[in-house]
């Protein structure tokens, strides 16, 4: 595996964010209505999606969200058992949470798989915000070991330039681990980069502090609300 610092420049770009503007098929009806595309401006930042969903008549509604990589088994005779996605995302002017489950094979109809040969030879993008999440999760299991790699290979931390290090890749960590469904772990590693921000005694940087700032929304929206506070409080004591 790479050495730390190339660990930690691969895992800051995958958890970096980004901006871009998708479309996403839902029903504001209910489950069972007729699903409708809309176009949305939202930035991603591992694993939260917020931005703005574009209704009727130029009105945009703010979108607030986080995606979650689903890993079941169809049987107890399969092996590694498939992966779904789940994006749970609120809007503004509704009170109900909604749900958008999507498929991480790229292979869910004809639809899918004309898509999916079309970016395989050619520069086009699908502009769907299933596929665009589906292909950052694909990466997360890898990404999970990679950062609890990092961890491990800085855990004896002690220069103050080490600590801030730590704590990124403890962060780093968390947000995976909530991104993979286990918020009770995510929360844990959360509060270990808490404390080793603090222990830094110096400024975290652009870069840490952003994660850290996403982290504890991202711990608000897991119910986690505790170690939320002590990640935000460590950013000011930092």
């Amino acid at each position: 595996m790479a050495d730390p610092a190339t660990l930690r420049e691969s895992l800051a770009a995958a958890l970096g964010g980004e901006q871009g503007s998708y479309t996403l098929a839902f029903s504001l009806s209910g489950r069972q209505a007729t699903k409708r595309r809309y176009d949305l401006d939202v930035g991603i930042h591992l694993p939260l999606v917020t931005g703005f969903v574009h209704r009727d008549r130029g009105v945009r509604a703010p979108i607030d969200g986080l995606v979650i990589l689903l890993d079941r088994h169809k049987n107890s005779q399969q092996g590694a058992g498939w992966h779904k996605g789940e994006f749970v995302f609120t809007l503004s002017n509704k009170p109900e949470e909604f749900c958008v489950e999507f498929d991480l094979s790229f292979s869910n109809g004809l639809g899918d798989l004309l898509t999916s040969i079309r970016e395989g030879f050619s520069s086009h993008e699908s502009d769907d915000l299933c596929r665009r999440l589906a292909r950052l999760l694909v990466r997360a299991p890898e990404q999970l070991e990679q950062a609890s790699h990092l961890c491990a290979l800085l855990a004896e931390a002690q220069a103050p330039a080490d600590r801030s290090a730590y704590a990124e890749a403890l962060w780093a960590h968390a947000r995976l681990l909530l991104l993979t469904g286990q918020d009770v772990a995510g929360a844990e590693r959360a509060v270990e980069g808490a404390e080793q921000a603090v222990r830094s005694g110096r400024p975290l940087g652009h870069r840490i502090s952003r994660s850290g700032q996403v982290l504890t929304s991202a711990l608000k929206r897991f119910h986690q609300p505790e170690a939320a506070r002590q990640v935000k409080n460590s950013l000011r004591e930092a």
